[in-house]
C-alpha cells in the first residue's frame, strides 16, 4: 500500500481564502471527483466501487446523456469552456448549461446577478469543480480545480434547448448509470458507438482543505490502491468527445 502525501495547488488555496482573490468571487461549495478508464486498471463496474468503498447497496438510476455546443447569449460570463448537457431518464429531462473557468468568475456573475439562458424557472449554482489526480512517482495526490456557474431546468417530459441557443449535439449520446450511496455518487459511462467505458466517483461538499482531504482518504486512497489511473479530462469533455478506443 502507498504511503501518501497531500498536495493542494494554489488555485484551491485561493478558493479557501477569499481575501486573496482579487479579480473573482471564491466558490464556497465544491464537487470533488475522480474518474478513470476501466481499461487502464482498477474497478470495472460501479458495483465493484460500491463494494470497495464499503458503501450500502442502492438502486441505480439510468440516463441517456448528450452534450451540445450552444451560441453564447449576451450578458453571460466569459469562460474557458461552455458546457450544455441534456440528461434523459424515461420521459423526464434535465437541461444544464455551465460556464467553467480555471480562475474564479468575476463577482458580477454571482448567482443573484446573472440571467440563466434557460429561463427564470432554472436553478443556478456556483461551485468549484475539483478533479483529484495522483502523481505515482511522488506518491502524492493533487487537485485540478475549475470554477463553474451553471443552471439547470427539469421537466417531466422531453424538452430541448431554447431555439436562440442554436444547440448542436457533440459526439454520441452515452448511457450513464448512477448510484447515490450515502454522500457518494458513482457513475458508470458507456456508449454503443464507443468501446471506452469510464467511471466517476464524486461528492458534493464545501470548498475547504478539510473536505478535500476527507475525500482523498475516503475515496482516493482506496481507488489508487485498487489500481486506477485517474484522468484529468473532465466528464463533460469525455462525454462530448468522439470515441477514443
Amino acid at each position: 500500500m502507498y504511503r501518501y502525501t497531500f498536495q493542494i495547488v494554489i488555485s484551491i488555496l485561493l478558493s479557501i481564502f477569499p481575501v486573496l482573490v482579487i479579480a473573482g468571487t471564491a466558490a464556497t461549495d465544491a464537487e470533488f471527483a475522480i474518474r478513470w478508464n476501466v481499461a487502464t486498471g482498477g474497478p470495472k463496474t460501479a458495483d465493484d466501487v460500491i463494494k470497495l468503498l464499503g458503501l450500502p447497496e442502492v438502486e441505480a438510476d439510468n440516463y441517456e446523456v448528450s452534450y451540445f455546443s450552444v451560441a453564447v447569449p449576451a450578458g453571460v460570463p466569459k469562460a474557458d469552456s461552455i458546457i450544455a448537457r441534456q440528461r434523459i431518464k424515461g420521459e423526464k429531462t434535465q437541461l444544464m448549461i455551465k460556464y467553467r473557468n480555471k480562475l474564479p468568475l468575476h463577482d458580477k456573475f454571482t448567482i443573484s446577478r446573472w440571467e440563466c439562458p434557460l429561463g427564470q424557472k432554472a436553478e443556478s449554482k456556483y461551485e468549484a469543480d475539483i478533479t483529484l489526480l495522483f502523481n505515482k512517482k511522488s506518491k502524492a495526490f493533487y487537485s485540478q480545480p475549475a470554477y463553474s456557474l451553471s443552471c439547470s431546468l427539469k421537466a417531466k417530459e422531453k424538452i430541448s434547448f431554447p431555439t436562440k441557443l442554436n444547440a448542436k449535439q457533440l459526439g454520441y449520446s452515452r448511457t450513464m448509470v448512477r448510484y447515490e450511496s450515502e454522500d457518494i455518487k458513482i457513475e458508470e459511462w458507456t456508449s454503443t458507438q464507443c468501446k471506452e467505458k469510464f467511471i466517476e466517483v464524486s461528492k458534493s461538499a464545501k470548498n475547504t482543505d478539510t473536505d478535500y482531504q476527507a475525500f482523498v482518504e475516503k475515496v482516493g486512497v482506496k481507488l489508487i490502491d485498487a489500481g486506477i489511473k485517474p484522468e484529468a479530462t473532465s466528464k463533460s469533455s469525455k462525454g462530448a468527445g468522439s470515441c477514443t478506443g
